[in-house]
């Protein structure tokens, strides 16, 4: 069995969407060609922050076989405990990270208001 391995880093740029994500995109594409049978990434935020495109990406893959493999949480989208787990995380994910935002927005507005640093 040949091994290879290949790095997508989107050094940085957001992973908050995956449009201007080109090497992801590029993961994808080579995905879609059979030149990848497994993506391992460190954590699920490292693969997408948007909920939908966690789920939207990590579906495509499994329609092509093509596993995501998350090694924090120990988590393989091929198997039907991990894709469940991952998409329960994938939406808890976005649940947390809602309140942060209008926390750090509402936070910023008294400090602005009155010119002082954000």
């Amino acid at each position: 069995m040949k091994l290879r391995l290949h790095i997508y880093a989107d050094e940085g740029i957001s992973g908050v969407s995956t449009n201007k994500r080109e090497q992801f995109k590029k993961m994808i594409k080579d995905c879609e060609d059979g030149k990848i049978d497994m993506v391992i990434t460190k954590s699920i935020s490292r693969f997408a922050r948007n909920t939908q495109d966690c789920l939207q990406y990590s579906r495509k893959l499994k329609n092509l076989g093509i596993g995501i493999f998350f090694e924090k949480k120990n988590i393989n989208t091929l198997d039907a405990a991990g894709e469940l787990l991952f998409t329960i995380m994938s939406s808890l994910r976005r649940r947390r990270a809602a309140p942060s935002r209008r926390t750090a927005g509402g936070a910023s507005a008294p400090n602005s208001s009155r010119g002082g640093c954000t």
